[in-house]
């Protein structure tokens, strides 16, 4: 297999001489790089992502944070990459699984060794695609979100909020039992905590995974929103000048204002009077560039739950969900995904 040939091959060996990379050829692809330059690169990236997990699992601890923040600028980079995003990020991110490494990291949210633990969580906080989140929830869930709660209670680090926000944003993407979980375990109090914090990249984090909530979380969770208020603290996040934040705070209170058993706390809060006016003065191709957060689209699951929002009676509503839509066919096809 793939996996053994890269393990035995050069690229573990050539690791080992120089260990920690650069990266500079990711940066090089663009969006007219063809196949074999992407293939090439999953090759050369998976050999280096194994042989530095295979590091740190024979016991190089004192390296481990090294060698974990290598891995988590390589991750960085790769889903950054132009139109090649996507697919570089995806591949790495089962290799990471498949090679034992995200089991590692689910470990070592439960360290006594502070460095080694957070550097696991920001890599963890890049790597939680469909598949890892499945993963995750299947085989450590509390660990990983009792990390992500300890990482919003470090009052003095923009880096640990965004961490911490950012893992609870993916968990909060999974299924209606994991979102109770999640919120048993304090998940839904430390995002809407770290609402009151300025760090634009911490509140996107924050408007995202309650947008993921209210899709994922079914009756029962929407109405523990209600009871600590979500709906006003989506207020300032819709009112916000960054337009990310904006939006995703808009989408999240689209979705909650169809459940009719909590519909009149929704239109109390006034959010949804900001929804029209962004969907009047946005472009959804334009958008969807704007940020390399959504740059990727969102998983079929999760379109799949917006659908029901089409025909909502709201109009402001039905206006985002199909701008939603509009944002998403382009993203798509630029991904040939369609």
């Amino acid at each position: 297999s793939q996996m053994s040939q890269l393990v035995n091959g050069t690229s573990v060996k050539s690791l080992e001489d120089n260990s920690l990379q650069n990266f500079e050829d990711l940066e090089r692809l663009t969006v007219t790089s063809g196949p074999q330059e992407v293939e090439r690169a999953i090759h050369k990236y998976s050999g280096t992502l194994i042989g530095l997990v295979q590091s740190i699992k024979r016991g190089e601890t004192k390296r481990a944070p090294v060698f974990l923040n290598n891995i988590n600028e390589m991750m960085r980079k790769a889903w950054a990459v132009p139109a090649h995003g996507h697919e570089l990020g995806y591949t790495l991110c089962n290799t990471l699984r498949e090679c034992g490494g995200l089991d590692l990291l689910m470990n070592n949210c439960d360290v006594d060794d502070r460095d080694l633990q957070f550097s696991s969580a920001r890599l963890l906080e890049q790597c939680l695609t469909t598949e890892n989140r499945a993963h995750v929830v299947e085989n450590g869930l509390e660990k990983v979100v009792t990390v992500a709660c300890v990482c919003t209670k470090n009052a003095n680090s923009v880096d640990h909020s965004r961490v911490g926000t950012g893992i609870l944003q993916h968990l909060f993407k999974h299924s209606e039992g994991t979102c109770s979980d999640v919120i048993r375990l304090g998940g839904l109090d430390a995002v809407l905590f770290e609402c009151r914090k300025n760090d634009i990249e911490t509140l996107r984090h924050c408007a995202g995974a309650l947008a993921n909530l209210s899709l994922y979380g079914g009756a029962e969770n929407q109405e523990a929103m209600i009871k600590r208020k979500v709906p006003m603290w989506l207020f300032p996040l819709a009112f916000h000048n960054d337009d990310n934040i904006k939006y995703y705070a808009c989408l999240a209170i689209a979705v909650l204002v169809a459940n009719t058993e909590i519909e009149a706390a929704v239109l109390k809060s006034g959010t949804l009077d900001l929804v029209e006016p962004f969907v009047t003065s946005h472009n959804p191709s334009e958008f969807a560039k704007s940020n390399l957060a959504h740059a990727h689209g969102q998983s079929k699951d999760w379109l799949q739950r917006l659908v029901p929002v089409l025909s909502s009676k709201r109009e402001e509503a039905r206006n985002l969900a199909a701008f939603h839509f509009c944002m998403e066919a382009g993203i798509k096809k630029q991904q040939g995904n369609t």
